[in-house]
């Protein structure tokens, strides 16, 4: 009675009968892991914290591609490019605050523990991609803070509008 052909047919009919069943099989599933998911998070907090310390490599490239697909879909949803000149590079293009204060904001954001991973772009999508921040390139953006708000590419605009 019992023997490796038994677990075999078993193994083939679960398979089977999961594929059948999915859709009702599912949603319980999901239920269930959420419930443990709740009783142990302590457990899985731990669990997740020594996995990343005994073998960070893996989790370094998570991370990382993590933010990576954050900054590109904050640079999507403010236009694809520097919003002064331009710039189409990911590498070379920033979150910057449109009416300045991003380093007193980013303060207040660490005090309440709300900064962390992903930065300005993880807040800016958190608050929907609000138009109070713009995609500037890390020339543009260092220009504007050095003359007051205003990139170099637009500093002759405003000289002779006033």
């Amino acid at each position: 009675m019992g023997g490796r052909k038994d677990l075999v047919e078993r193994s083939k009919y679960n398979q089977d009968y999961y594929e059948k069943h999915k859709a009702e099989l599912l949603p319980k599933i999901r239920k269930r892991t959420k419930i443990w998911q709740a009783d142990h998070r302590e457990h899985c907090n731990e669990y997740q914290r020594d996995s990343r310390k005994e073998n960070p490599a893996p989790w370094r490239e998570v991370t990382r591609r993590y933010r990576a697909k954050l900054k590109a879909d904050g640079i999507a949803a403010y236009g694809g490019c520097c919003q002064c000149c331009g710039e189409t590079e990911p590498e070379f293009l920033t979150c910057d605050h449109v009416e300045g204060g991003g380093n007193k904001h980013r303060a207040e954001l660490k005090a309440q523990g709300k900064f962390g991973g992903g930065g300005m772009w993880l807040v800016a999508k958190k608050e929907g991609y609000p138009p109070a921040y713009r995609v500037l390139c890390w020339n543009c953006q260092w220009s504007a803070h050095l003359h007051g708000g205003v990139c170099t590419h637009h500093k002759e605009h405003v000289e002779t509008s006033n």
